[in-house]
């Protein structure tokens, strides 16, 4: 496992190593030295997969407000999704910038999103399941969203999405600041 900086003030990206030989492979998604080494607080409390049928399904932007904010690492276990992620920090140098990376089984990728970053991806192939480690508990008072096309972000989705939850359309534009 190699942790490498990202666009937005600490998060990371992880190349992940596996181990293969004729049964499969094997490969970590989180190890608490690597951590660390890099200066990254997390103490997982949860463990969550999400299973997704169908190519072009969009899940976000979603996150948890403080005091109950929730830091998490995502991975494609199988599948295709192109995953971003929205800097709300306000006391951030990369406030309200945006920054996407390709999740797949394949490229063996990881995403560490510290609390205060709003998360979100759209699948790019059928049965696309992702794995999420979760600092915190749900607190469904606390949960929140911003819109997946609001324009105060730009996102550059690679294609329109066609599955999308009401409650995530129903999530507000930041407005001018």
């Amino acid at each position: 496992m190699k942790a490498e900086t990202f666009t937005l003030k600490d998060a990371f990206v992880f190349s992940l190593t596996s181990s293969e030989d004729f049964r499969g492979s094997f490969f970590e998604t989180w190890n608490a030295s690597i951590f660390k080494e890099k200066n990254i607080s997390f103490d997982p409390k949860r463990h969550a997969i999400c299973i997704n049928p169908n190519t072009l399904t969009l899940r976000g932007m979603h996150f948890q407000k403080s005091p109950h904010g929730d830091a998490k690492v995502v991975t494609v276990l199988q599948g295709k999704a192109w995953d971003v992620l929205i800097d709300l920090r306000k006391d951030s140098p990369t406030y309200l910038k945006w920054v996407g990376i390709e999740l797949s089984a394949q490229n063996k990728k990881a995403v560490f999103i510290p609390a205060g970053i709003a998360h979100g991806y759209l699948t790019l192939e059928e049965h696309t399941t992702v794995s999420y480690l979760i600092s915190a508990e749900y607190h469904k008072e606390s949960s929140g969203g911003v819109r997946w096309n609001d324009p105060a972000f730009k996102i550059n989705w690679p294609q329109k999405p066609k599955h999308i939850s009401p409650q995530d359309l129903s999530f507000p534009e930041m407005g001018p600041e």
